[in-house]
């Protein structure tokens, strides 16, 4: 046995077995710190993530629009574009049906068709009908998300130049 100052006696035979309260606070602080750690990891992944797809789903609809839009215009007989009261392209095919893109309202429409729903930010068509052979500029900008919620919202801009294959 081995005497300390204050009479207490330690039997040096047996063993104690547990954790201190200064081991168990330690062990619980540095298990927060990787619990915080990880969570905020897990959520900014899940951020990116839906932004990231947010993007895809934008950059599918504006390729499908100018897809479209570059087909008709490539065999179009005539362009013309106008800007009032809203942008658009007006397409006379060589069969000689009419075709009429336009941006109304965050919307683009082929005819009475809804090409992109919600989504047009911006719009313009430039018709070069001067030129030979003539041809289009077309741009527009999509969205998703509301803009004052910075990390939701995502645009993209799509810009080309489409000339007529045929041409009077």
């Amino acid at each position: 046995m081995v005497k300390i100052k204050n009479k207490l006696t330690i039997n040096s035979n047996k063993f104690c077995f547990g954790f201190t309260f200064v081991e168990v606070m330690v062990a619980v602080v540095v298990l927060g710190l990787v619990a915080t750690a990880t969570t905020g990891l897990f959520l900014n992944t899940l951020k990116n993530k839906r932004k990231t797809e947010a993007l895809s789903n934008i950059t599918r609809s504006g390729d499908y629009a100018l897809a479209i839009m570059t087909n008709k215009i490539k065999n179009a007989q005539t362009i013309s574009c106008s800007s009032s009261p809203f942008p658009q392209i007006i397409i006379t095919n060589l069969d000689r049906t009419i075709n009429n893109f336009r941006c109304v309202s965050n919307n683009l429409f082929l005819d009475d068709s809804m090409l992109i729903k919600d989504y047009v930010l911006a719009c313009s068509f430039s018709c070069q009908t001067n030129t030979t052979p003539p041809s289009v500029t077309i741009n527009f900008t999509l969205f998703f998300g509301n803009s004052n919620e910075g990390d939701n919202y995502v645009s993209q801009n799509f810009t080309t130049k489409v000339s007529l294959r045929t041409y009077d």
